[in-house]
């Protein structure tokens, strides 16, 4: 018994190491699989492409099967040939089985392996062919179905393409158009729907919803770098439309993550911002590269680049909670630099956030009185003694945590011993380790106060 990509509905976990990754690979098949006639119970299955129903692959009525039986050598080999997308290897391997098998069980299975990798790619007519060539008669009735709905509902919206004066209608009958050749797989005329999208309504959220599947349709075939330069071309010819340039950033910096090249996706990004200021693509390059800065851990490059969006971008009220991410790179970067000795540093950055306006991420996480603590222990690095007492001093006037006090006694004894004034040095630190003695810094204090 095989439980491969013809009956992995019925067999539940058992299929699942192969079909799963074939699945991962080709995601669009959800919709258009084909199940061969090997399965007695065998339906076609058609959800929407939007809803995948998930359960339907995983979960089955009768249960897991509890005698485990093996799969065919071959079969296996084809299985696992399709999950890395090697289609042509597919193909070749699928041949091969029909040519050297008499079971009716193995061919079922090559042969939907062998439709399935035609339609990896989108070539709708060469799958209707290899199902004519192997008798898949179910097959063939549900491409014919799919063909003739698709036809149907392209019919229907050309009439509306041309007739209608409604901006909002003409965009939504496209971007429909363009999913109605995705759905049967005609990549090559969905991508130009598409792009039709892009360039006749550019300034319609609709086109940011067009570059996104063009970028994506690259993509379920493996071709990431064509997704992003798609995703350059269409920011380069429309900079001014806020839903174009959040899509095409948004991709660029994802695609660059997903390709490991993160560097040059920061280039493209910083490139695109500098070459077209003050637009909306300035601005959600300038956002999408300090998130692709924040996401490979770089807070103090993140916090760079929102900080330049919000002074210098006209368009900043666009980015969803800039001031927030903003505030949180700001205290990330000057933290670790403190951390790290790095005073001057993180002095640039806790005095950003400090004269920021306040949010609700800086209410929720640090408070005035800590940030003030958090500077002063800077100015103590730098031997800026003055400075270090003034800040500490200032933290008793303002909400903090409970352990802000201690800690501000041992800061400001500290900052006093600098200024060479040993008394008050000795009665902050002697107050800590009374008043406080259950807290690290009445230890801190405890060791200064040691001969």
């Amino acid at each position: 018994m095989t439980m491969t990509i013809g009956n992995w509905r019925r067999t539940g976990s058992r299929a699942r190491s192969h079909t799963a990754v074939a699945l991962l690979v080709a995601g669009f098949l959800v919709a258009l699989t084909l199940v061969p006639a090997s399965s007695s119970r065998a339906q076609i299955w058609q959800p929407s492409p939007d809803r995948p129903q998930h359960w339907y692959w995983f979960r089955t009525d009768s249960g897991v099967p509890t005698r485990v039986e093996s799969m065919d050598p071959r079969l296996q080999e084809l299985s696992d040939t399709f999950g890395r997308g090697d289609l042509e290897g597919t193909r070749r391997l699928a041949e091969a089985l029909l040519e050297s098998t008499e079971d009716a069980d193995l061919s079922a299975e090559a042969s939907a392996y062998l439709i399935h990798s035609y339609l990896a790619e989108g070539d709708f007519e060469a799958a209707r062919a290899a199902a004519h060539r192997l008798n898949h008669q179910d097959t063939l009735a549900y491409l014919d179905k799919l063909q003739s709905h698709c036809d149907a509902q392209v019919s229907r919206l050309e009439s509306v393409i041309q007739t209608t004066s409604d901006p909002a209608e003409l965009a939504r009958a496209q971007l429909l158009t363009a999913r109605a050749y995705e759905r049967v797989c005609r990549f090559d005329l969905a991508e130009t729907s598409y792009w039709k999208v892009i360039r006749q309504c550019s300034d319609r959220p609709e086109a940011g919803s067009a570059l996104w599947r063009v970028a994506q349709l690259h993509r379920k075939r493996g071709d990431l770098q064509p997704a992003v330069e798609a995703c350059l071309s269409a920011a380069e010819q429309f900079p001014g439309s806020a839903f174009v340039a959040a899509t095409a950033t948004e991709r660029i910096a994802a695609l660059s993550l997903m390709q490991r090249q993160n560097d040059e996706g920061g280039v493209l990004l910083l490139d695109l911002a500098s070459s077209f200021p003050r637009t909306h693509l300035s601005a959600f390059s300038r956002h999408h590269l300090a998130d692709l800065y924040w996401r490979t851990r770089q807070p103090g490059k993140a916090a760079g680049q929102w900080q330049a969006l919000w002074e210098y971008e006209p368009h900043h009220a666009d980015i969803p909670n800039l001031l927030e991410r903003l505030a949180e790179a700001r205290y990330r970067a000057g933290t670790e630099a403190r951390l790290q000795g790095e005073f001057q540093n993180a002095l640039v950055h806790l005095g950003f956030l400090s004269q920021m306006p306040q949010t609700q991420w800086r209410r929720e996480h640090v408070l005035t009185a800590t940030l003030l603590l958090d500077m002063a222990e800077c100015h103590l690095g730098l031997e800026h003694w003055q400075d270090a007492l003034d800040l500490a001093h200032g933290s008793h006037e303002v909400r903090g945590q409970p352990g802000d006090i201690p800690r501000a006694l041992y800061v400001a004894g500290c900052a006093q011993w600098g200024l060479g004034h040993h008394t008050a040095a000795a009665e902050a630190w002697q107050t800590a380790m009374n008043d406080y003695p259950a807290t690290e810094y009445a230890e801190e204090s405890r060791e200064r106060m040691r001969p």
